[in-house]
């Protein structure tokens, strides 16, 4: 079972720290929980993600483009992380650029930890 989002909270303003919530699924199937500041509320929930999956990983591109014209256009987010020189990208899609963020950065997750364990099974 993959890493799942299960929801965002994040919050913030000129007067005020951004801060974001993450619930999300481990690969075990349990529930864990994090919040945390951040440099935007995009920063904020990568981070809270790491925080409580327990990942330190390197973003190196993120990326946000309109999938659709108008004010209510869906974004699209790809996200690329890095570990151990290793470049994982993931991709999310929505109205709130925030949530499809935490979902692209899962994605990524996933992808990396797919990697990781074809990785370990050639090398038993």
């Amino acid at each position: 079972m993959p890493y799942r989002v299960i929801q965002v909270q994040y919050s913030g303003g000129s007067e005020s720290a951004p801060t974001a919530a993450v619930k999300l699924v481990k690969l075990d199937g349990k529930e864990v929980t994090d919040a945390t500041t951040g440099n935007g509320p995009v920063d904020a929930v990568f981070k809270a993600i790491q925080r409580a999956l327990g990942f330190k990983l390197e973003l190196v591109d993120f990326t946000v483009s309109a999938s659709s014209l108008g004010s209510e256009a869906s974004g699209q987010v790809v996200v690329c992380i890095q570990k151990n020189g290793q470049a994982h990208e993931g991709t999310g899609l929505g109205t709130d650029i925030i949530v499809a963020s935490a979902e692209a950065f899962v994605e990524a997750l996933n992808k990396m930890e797919k990697f990781e364990a074809a990785v370990a099974a050639h090398t038993v």
